[in-house]
């Protein structure tokens, strides 16, 4: 399948999808920890692996939401490079030291069992007070997203962004679990500090992440 039928999955396709096969990942951190280094992991999304059940996967995201809250004030209230941003990591479903979500939540009563339900091997955990353990994100890594925090570093400070990735000119961001089929890609979404947060500070970070899912095998038009 070409690149192009590829994009095309957000209107054709994945259009039919949208009232099939929708979920929602909703998590919220616990209060991070001050002076958390530069590329420190808040939470991954990882898709079921090839030996799972349901097979190779394309979990399709529409739109990602982030509530930042600034708990205890940094030292700087405003610093220049300070932000969150969401890529893509080869990590697979392995990370440490965090919450893991079992399952997310099902948009219709008649949708099967999600490829990012723990039960199949996928891996959904978010932060408690510090960077996830073993998982990484390589550096100067291409960003999906990237939210800047620079002048929030008050105490009770706050942002909210919504990112769209399916509206109009814009298309869905893919991450799976390889294997060859119609789109070869493994890759897990990770939000991480591209930058160190500066000292004092102390923050929660509210994630909310709507997906839409199709079995590599689904039957594109040719």
């Amino acid at each position: 399948m070409s690149k192009q039928q590829i994009l095309q999955l957000g209107r054709g396709a994945l259009g039919y999808f949208i009232s099939d096969n929708c979920y929602r990942v909703c998590v919220k951190t616990g209060v991070i920890a001050a002076a958390q280094p530069a590329e420190s992991i808040f939470l991954t999304v990882c898709p079921a692996q090839l030996n799972a059940p349901p097979g190779p996967a394309i979990v399709a995201i529409e739109r990602i939401r982030v509530q930042y809250t600034t708990i205890t004030a940094f030292t700087t209230p405003v610093t220049a490079g300070r932000s969150l941003a969401f890529a893509a990591s080869q990590s697979g479903p392995n990370a440490t030291g965090g919450t893991l979500l079992e399952s997310p939540v099902n948009k219709g009563s008649s949708f099967e069992t999600s490829y990012l339900d723990d039960g199949f091997g996928a891996q959904v955990m978010v932060a408690d007070t510090a960077g996830l353990g073993n998982v990484t994100v390589q550096a100067n890594r291409p960003r999906f997203a990237e939210l800047s925090l620079a002048a929030f570093g008050a105490a009770g400070a706050t942002v909210d962004k919504t990112w769209e990735f399916s509206c109009s000119g814009a298309d869905p961001l893919i991450i799976g679990t390889g294997g060859g089929g119609h789109y070869n890609t493994t890759r897990t979404l990770v939000l991480f500090n591209p930058a160190a947060m500066d000292a004092a500070g102390t923050f929660e970070v509210l994630v909310e992440i709507d997906v839409c899912e199709l079995p590599q095998t689904f039957p594109f038009p040719s």
